[in-house]
């Protein structure tokens, strides 16, 4: 049987994969409901109390797989079943977070490093605008192995990178110890590479952990706890290097933080 389709068996160390695919959770919070945020709904709706999905697209998929729609101080958000909000997701996410409504897990679902919109929209709401790091984007460069690194603009201050060469992700890869497209041992996860490799003071990875075949989620809690991590070092000159990483792929955006003139 060929690489491509055996089933990767799940890591049952960090990260704790084997409970996770099998956990039940009380809130979930999707960002993006189009084609990856209707498979997360399917996936996780008899497994979650609440699932909220914000979308700016009153029309996308994941709108019509909802019970309810509601405004952003909707009391009936996490009321159980599942919520749509009409919105952007970072400045949607970021309003829900400063509220003390913490999900078990966001799952990033829109086409962009979600994190980074949600920490940018953070520095915005401070007074302080995001403006791409070239110059710290080509440094990162230079530290992650160039086996792996997939795509650098430093213009716009990302780099993305992957263990299987930028290919999506297979229903079958779990997180073990090698991946289904490539059939390439995976002796460490991506998580823990980039972790290891981008450092900075401002500098945050986020875990992304499967929950469903093809559905990662960050902990809500990591994200809380990132905002009282950062907020003392959220100033003029700061250079914040956010990212989101799994087992195979990662994504950072690297930016430093100016005053705004209207602050």
């Amino acid at each position: 049987m060929t690489a491509m389709r055996r089933r990767c068996k799940p890591r049952s160390t960090a990260g704790k994969t084997e409970d996770l695919l099998a956990a039940s959770f009380e809130d979930i919070a999707i960002i993006g409901g189009g084609k990856y945020g209707s498979k997360a709904i399917k996936a996780l709706r008899d497994r979650a109390r609440s699932i909220v999905v914000i979308d700016n697209d009153p029309f996308c998929p994941a709108s019509s797989q909802s019970d309810r729609v509601c405004g952003l101080d909707d009391r009936a958000i996490f009321a159980g079943g599942t919520s749509f909000i009409l919105a952007d997701g970072a400045s949607a996410l970021l309003h829900m977070l400063s509220s003390g409504a913490v999900p078990d897990y966001v799952i990033p679902c829109a086409p962009q490093n979600v994190m980074a919109q949600l920490f940018k929209a953070w520095a915005a709401s401070k007074g302080l605008l995001a403006i791409s790091d070239e110059e710290e984007t080509r440094r990162a460069r230079h530290s992650v192995p160039k086996e792996v690194l997939v795509r650098e603009d430093a213009e716009r201050g990302l780099i993305v990178t992957s263990f299987s060469n930028g290919k999506p992700c297979s229903p079958l890869c779990l997180e073990g110890d090698y991946c289904p497209i490539s059939g390439e041992s995976r002796p460490t996860s991506m998580f823990a590479l980039l972790s290891s490799k981008i450092k900075g003071d401002a500098c945050m990875i986020f875990q992304s952990r499967l929950l469903a075949p093809e559905v990662g989620g960050i902990g809500g809690r990591d994200i809380a706890d990132a905002f009282s991590s950062l907020s003392p070092k959220l100033c003029d000159g700061t250079r914040l290097a956010i990212g989101t990483a799994c087992a195979c792929h990662g994504i950072i955006d690297f930016m430093s933080l100016r005053r705004s003139l209207r602050a």
